[in-house]
């Protein structure tokens, strides 16, 4: 048994004795620390702050960025290190305060860690917490990920950052209509690379010389929206207000993103549009949810939301007949206020359908047109699908705000359009080789009684478009009772 001091003297030797004890161990101890040093630097971590000093990229020491493969290329993907991750956060901050025409204040610090192990390119996991001097952010990130995956959150990031610069315990809510629109926007309008690969560079002069990345030319921001939107029904304005699962991570998630672009470039084209939309985000935190600061900020233009759907119907009616069409002032529409001139003129262009064709094989195909009864006849039927698809949705959208006395054809060039495609899809599938020549000939009678009904539809537009006075204007002559002059039939000069 340890016997236990019961004495000052023995008090101060047990106490003496431990400390040597103590300091022999802390000598023997001192080597092993020393070779295990080593061990504990290869364990480091390396921090780069990008050029504002909003962003923090963290990752372990030593980091080398992960090979990335053609077929991985071709599919979108991008390597990453932490100073190319602080190069393209500034790059989008940058283009995303020039879009909304706003200084760069921020007060929120976003850290970016790169997290070791097996690359997932689809993670972006973001933790926010609010402290007394305002929100900060913590963002997992994969060296290898995805192209959209990193623009498209980059830009979320940072919306939520302006949002919550004045919000208190809740963070705010930022509608994925402005987080998708940005982002198409800043994908095709930058003339910088906004995230660049490491296995993108260019190397100049010597082999150690430094790494530059290539400039983007300058396109038309809308060029791939029209493409898309000129094929696809494009989201109504409730389904931009209210997207669903599969508008925003689905199957439809692409014609959403291009419905949003469109959405956000014609509010930014209205009168004060970038002043409007930098009080709508400074709104969101006195509202419930961002619905509620929607109307408010933009109260000159839209009172309800019936004002902002009818607003936008006209919009994808321009865009799509005429896409390079002035912005629309969204008080000077109503529906039926279409002068018949404008609407028949648009339905002219519309069944005007351009193709490219060759006479000869070795000829050059020359640009030319058909109407709708040609196109019809003429060509394939998955082209024809192709080019009657968009047909029919336009003129959904012209049948609304045109004049009250089209619009009834426009519903019935729309009814004859789209009962056609629902007849030669279903013959399609009915009609084989084995079938009696009956059934496979009944595409082309589907074909000849629409080509009959558009004929009658064109005669009605040609009357519409040049009518005669029911009533010819009398003279004097024929307005007096029991006139003896007479009139007397020219037979017609050759």
């Amino acid at each position: 048994m340890f016997p236990m001091p019961n004495s000052n003297f023995e008090l101060r030797r047990f106490f003496c004795a431990s400390r040597r004890r103590s300091a022999a161990a802390m000598f023997l101890l001192f080597p092993a620390l020393f070779l295990a040093a080593p061990l504990f630097a290869a364990a480091d971590f390396r921090t780069v702050e990008s050029r504002s000093g909003q962003f923090l990229i963290r990752c372990r020491e030593p980091f080398s960025p992960p090979p990335l493969l053609e077929d991985e290329k071709a599919a979108g993907l991008i390597t990453l290190t932490p100073e190319l991750a602080a190069i393209s956060a500034e790059r989008i901050k940058e283009n995303l305060l020039q879009l909304l025409g706003a200084p760069d204040r921020w007060r929120g610090k976003i850290r970016l860690h790169f997290r070791p192990g097996k690359s997932n390119p689809d993670l972006f996991q973001v933790r926010s917490a609010r402290f007394s001097n305002g929100w900060t952010y913590q963002v997992a990130i994969s060296a290898k990920i995805r192209r959209q995956v990193w623009l498209r959150n980059c830009v979320a990031l940072l919306l939520l950052e302006i949002g919550n610069r004045l919000a208190g315990e809740r963070s705010v809510e930022i509608p994925f209509w402005l987080i998708d629109g940005i982002a198409t926007e800043l994908r095709h309008s930058a003339l910088l690379d906004l995230s660049p690969s490491h296995a993108e560079r260019l190397r100049l002069g010597a082999p150690d010389s430094n790494s530059v990345f290539p400039n983007q030319l300058y396109q038309d921001a809308l060029l791939s929206t029209r493409r898309w939107l000129s094929q696809n029904p494009p989201a109504s304005a409730a389904e931009l207000f209210f997207p669903e699962d599969q508008h925003w991570r689905g199957r439809k998630n692409p014609l959403f993103a291009h419905s949003a672009h469109l959405f956000l470039r014609r509010l930014l084209d209205l009168r004060a549009g970038k002043a409007s939309l930098r009080q709508f985000l400074s709104a969101l935190p006195t509202r419930l949810n961002w619905q509620q600061a929607f109307f408010p900020s933009f109260q000159p233009h839209f009172q309800k939301m019936l004002d902002l759907e009818k607003w936008w119907a006209v919009i994808l009616s321009d865009f799509l007949t005429n896409p390079y069409s002035a912005p629309i002032d969204p008080q000077k529409f109503e529906i039926g206020s279409r002068p018949p001139e404008e609407t028949l003129a648009q339905l002219e262009q519309l069944f005007s359908l351009p193709a490219l064709v060759g006479r000869k094989r070795d000829e050059i195909a020359q640009r030319e047109r058909f109407s709708l009864q040609q196109a019809i006849a003429q060509w394939d039927y998955a082209d024809q699908k192709s080019a009657l698809e968009p047909i029919v949705n336009r003129l959904s959208i012209l049948a609304i705000y045109a004049h009250p006395q089209l619009a009834p054809l426009l519903r019935d060039y729309q009814k004859t359009l789209r009962n056609y495609l629902s007849k030669r899809d279903q013959a399609g599938r009915q009609s084989s080789a084995k079938r009696p020549l009956q059934m496979r000939r009944r595409p082309q009678r589907i074909a000849q009684k629409t080509q009959q009904k558009l004929n009658q539809l064109d005669d009605q537009r040609r009357q519409l478009s040049n009518p005669t006075p029911a009533n010819p204007p009398q003279t004097k002559e024929s307005q007096t009772p029991n006139s003896s002059k007479q009139t007397k039939t020219l037979p017609p000069q050759l």
